[in-house]
């Protein structure tokens, strides 16, 4: 287990369905820093000294196949109660009977008389559960079958759902090694970039990110720093936990910043004005800054390349894949042809996945490249390298002695995706399903993570001060 695992937000299953004991944060194991706004060099504050929890226990899913798993058909509660209630009761038994249908192997990482079982104790209390609470209910329910990992392409991402009335608060927050930040904010909360957040209405952060994390799908605990900062900031979800009264009124955020601690009230708007602001392209990803590193660079390409000046190192930024890599595939082999670099960096740390049929060309060049030249590939993955983007990554470790740095995979070696969506009836919730299960690993490959060789963390000093250890890391060698 790498030290960034150690320092995951939740255990795996045992940890996300126990309620009493808090959730370890994402502080380090030395004093928390906290940075200034964006605009200068940061200064650091000492904020206060977090504890460092026993590191989860890892769980390995059983190895799947692609062979649907027959099984009789959803055992169903009585069709009784008023309009509501019944709608409600048939969205619930809609996550069973659509991951039935799609699934290549429903039941993989949980057994089925479980799962239903769960749903029926919630169908049992649909009647004293108001509308946020169900909505927690069934996208708890509805990612409760990947909590053991390879399947997180399939639940319900209440963040994305623009149509049901949902709120958000206008804040986009990422986990840095010291803590989640603010990177960015709408007026009038842009001097709030650059602080720590600590609290959510009076509630400490690891109790809220412990209550939340149950409802996020998984690959891995790398899902759950990318994608819980997403799902946080929606009220409804917050309200249907029980950590806030109200999911149209302000509610308070204590944050540290370079003046210390101070409480703001933060007043949500609608998700589609969250979404237009905060929506499209490497949104899972801090947001690019002026005179930022390369890193940061060209995220609006889906793959990109240059030899870095003063070096014979070529870099990739590979943020997306589809067809674009192609043509980025073929520049690169021609200047391995004319010997224009030594070395190969490939960056994945944007890259959560998209067409796989798509990066052969490339894939074959970083082969090439891992044979020829002297200075050797470097892979750079992180949480948000999921999916196809996985796909890839397992592909060049299997093929080659490439180098990985950064953090842990985001996806699994071999996963479940290529997801159906079935539209719930009643609610309007979209809930995906995977349908088809990509081996890219070999066929005993218990791992749900690619640890890198070299880990290097991301902190908020780093990122406010305009520096990639993880890139640099490399360079050095």
């Amino acid at each position: 287990m790498s030290r960034l695992a150690a320092l995951s937000l939740v255990a795996v299953v045992a940890g996300c369905q126990a309620s009493p004991a808090p959730t370890p944060s994402l502080a380090t194991q030395s004093p928390a820093a906290t940075s200034i706004p964006r605009t200068t060099e940061p200064t650091l504050s000492p904020g206060p000294t977090p504890t460092s929890p026993p590191p989860p226990t890892a769980t390995n899913v059983p190895t799947a196949t692609a062979t649907p798993t027959a099984v009789p058909a959803p055992t169903s509660s009585p069709v009784v109660g008023d309009a509501r209630t019944l709608g409600w009761q048939a969205d619930l038994h809609t996550l069973i009977s659509a991951r039935e249908a799609a699934h290549p192997d429903p039941w993989f990482g949980i057994s089925r008389s479980e799962y239903v079982a769960a749903v029926e104790s919630v169908v049992a209390r649909i009647p004293e559960l108001d509308e946020d609470q169900m909505l927690v209910e069934t996208t708890r329910l509805a990612a409760m079958p990947t909590w053991n990992g390879r399947d997180g392409h399939g639940g319900i991402f209440p963040w994305i759902e623009t149509t049901n009335g949902l709120h958000a608060y206008p804040l986009r927050l990422y986990w840095f090694s010291d803590g989640l930040f603010v990177v960015d904010a709408l007026p009038p909360y842009e001097d709030l970039i650059g602080s720590r957040v600590d609290d959510i209405a009076g509630h400490p952060l690891d109790r809220v990110v412990h209550a939340a994390s149950p409802l996020l799908p998984r690959d891995n605990d790398m899902n759950l720093l990318s994608l819980s900062p997403r799902l946080i900031v929606v009220p409804e979800i917050l309200r249907g936990l029980g950590l806030i009264d109200s999911a149209t009124a302000p509610a308070s955020f204590t944050v540290t910043g370079a003046e210390g601690a101070s409480d703001v009230a933060i007043e949500p708007i609608t998700l589609g004005s969250f979404r237009s602001w905060n929506a499209g392209v490497r949104v899972l990803s801090p947001p690019p800054r002026s005179g930022g590193p390369l890193w940061l660079e060209n995220l609006e390409s889906a793959c990109w390349w240059e030899v870095i000046p003063g070096t014979s190192t070529a870099y990739v930024g590979f943020n997306q894949v589809d067809a674009n890599s192609v043509s980025t595939a073929t520049q690169l082999s021609t200047a391995l042809d004319e010997g224009a670099f030594d070395r190969l960096i490939v960056d994945l740390r944007h890259n959560g996945g998209g067409d796989n049929t798509t990066y052969h060309a490339l894939l074959s060049v970083v082969q090439r490249a891992a044979e020829e030249l002297p200075g050797g590939v470097y892979m750079l993955i992180g949480r948000v390298t999921f999916s196809a983007a996985g796909n890839f990554s397992t592909e060049v470790e299997r093929t080659t002695d490439a180098v990985f740095v950064g953090e842990d995979l985001g996806a699994s070696p071999n996963l479940y995706g290529d997801t159906v969506t079935t539209t719930l009836g009643h609610s309007g919730l979209s809930f995906r399903v995977a349908a088809r299960y990509w081996e890219k690993s070999t066929a005993d490959d218990q791992r749900i993570t690619i640890e890198p060789d070299l880990e290097v963390l991301l902190s908020s000093a780093d990122y406010f001060g305009d520096v990639d250890p993880v890139l640099d890391a490399v360079l050095s060698e």
